[in-house]
């Protein structure tokens, strides 16, 4: 009997084992993370998992126990490579050209190669507000923030190269350019490097001359404007006045019908100096 109990004993001890280490690697959710992934565990129970999954991390979970309650999604860490390219016109370019001779080209254009990464800590915001569901949404989103950081990049360069006030085009490292932009970047990404591969820029001194050019010629033209507006309504004011007097003359020689024949018998000269002396 001691030893049926004791083989008993024994075979309960293994189940609740086997029991507790089935249980233990079902709630081990890191375990299920690759290195070069990040999940984001989402129950039915507990919504959201506020913290990141990642491998070095320990995290134990009770909501993958029961059955179909926990899925953990899995992205990759991975860094995300695309070009991109920006072109455009500086403001009033077709405008300022017309100032120079040669109608130079103020347009400018430039061909950048992204590397980007998803940064975890910020992965759990991007789930819980729906940014994010699963890593084919990843490609969609890098995307939009590589197109919104190579606008941001290439205004950068423009206007850094205006300060610098040189010409060719100055070379821009990676680096600043990163630390330049790294602001416009999208919730949850890290930028790792933005390479400048091709880029066509006009000579910003000439440009500069062009818009001056411009703004000094805009200046004369609304000062002549403001003159002849200024003669124009003069000239309205004395033509009031003059109706006026006119009607002053109606008025006086409606209540004194003795003057008409004064200034019927006068002249033109007689006519307007009564006018000067109506009040």
């Amino acid at each position: 009997m001691k030893k049926n109990a004791g083989i008993c004993f024994t075979v309960i001890f293994v189940l609740l084992l086997a029991a507790a280490g089935f249980l233990f690697f079902r709630g081990w959710v890191q375990f299920s993370v690759g290195v070069d992934e990040c999940g984001v565990l989402v129950s039915k129970t507990g919504g959201v998992y506020k913290m990141p999954v990642e491998k070095g991390r320990f995290v134990w979970r009770w909501e993958p126990l029961l059955p179909t309650n926990a899925t953990l999604l899995r992205f990759s860490k991975q860094n995300w490579h695309c070009t991109k390219r920006v072109s455009g016109a500086l403001p009033s370019a077709e405008i300022y050209s017309l100032q120079i001779q040669q109608n130079p080209d103020f347009t400018y254009s430039f061909d950048f190669d992204i590397a980007l990464q998803l940064r975890a800590e910020e992965l759990v915001d991007l789930v819980e507000s729906g940014a994010i569901q699963h890593q084919d949404d990843i490609e969609p989103y890098f995307d939009k923030c590589a197109q919104t950081l190579a606008e941001h990049a290439a205004r950068y360069i423009i206007s850094a190269s205006n300060a610098k006030d040189e010409f060719p085009l100055p070379v821009f490292s990676s680096d600043e350019i990163v630390s330049a932009v790294s602001g416009a970047a999208y919730k949850g990404v890290q930028v790792h490097a933005i390479f400048v591969t091709a880029s066509k820029i006009p000579d910003l001194n000439i440009y500069e001359t062009a818009k001056n050019t411009f703004e000094t010629f805009a200046s004369q033209v609304n000062t002549e404007l403001a003159g002849l507006a200024r003669r124009q309504a003069e000239l309205i004011v004395s033509d009031n006045r003059a109706v006026n007097k006119l009607v002053k003359v109606g008025e006086t020689l409606k209540n004194y019908p003795e003057l008409a024949e004064v200034l019927k018998n006068s002249d033109a000269a007689l006519l307007l100096k009564s006018l000067e002396t109506v009040r």
